[in-house]
């Protein structure tokens, strides 16, 4: 089983629900997101991977909760901005999503592909220190 699936506080029930009540998120793709956060009022970019994915690369400027510590974080989150999760494919940010909306985020978004497709777009990646939000 993958670390995220046993992460206290987060189940495959709340993220079920959250997605079969059309809570789901509208999607972005890394190219769109990319024009996006050169825009002047560029998107919160959270990644929800492990500590160690994150240092390995992420999205520059990107604020870095791990999905198994969001829950208690999520006030790190802004509410103010469009906030654009993701984790390396999809189910862990699908989590992190479910948690955001339930917490009253008003314009949580997915990004299509996750890190992966970030990547594979030969997209901008930081090695550097987390920005904060």
């Amino acid at each position: 089983m993958r670390p995220w699936a046993r992460s206290a506080g987060f189940t495959l029930a709340l993220v079920l629900i959250a997605l079969t009540a059309g809570a789901r998120p509208p999607e972005i793709t890394p190219r769109d997101l990319a024009v996006r956060l050169s825009s002047d009022q560029p998107p919160v970019v959270l990644d929800v991977r492990s500590d160690e994915e994150w240092t390995a690369g992420h999205i520059p400027g990107a604020i870095h909760i791990p999905h198994d510590q969001l829950r208690a974080r999520r006030d790190e989150v802004p509410k103010d901005r469009q906030v654009v999760v993701h984790c390396a494919i999809a189910p862990r940010a699908r989590l992190a999503e479910a948690t955001l909306i339930e917490a009253g985020h008003p314009q949580v978004w997915h990004l299509s592909g996750g890190f992966i497709a970030w990547q594979n777009d030969g997209l901008a990646i930081a090695t550097d220190a987390p920005t904060p939000p």
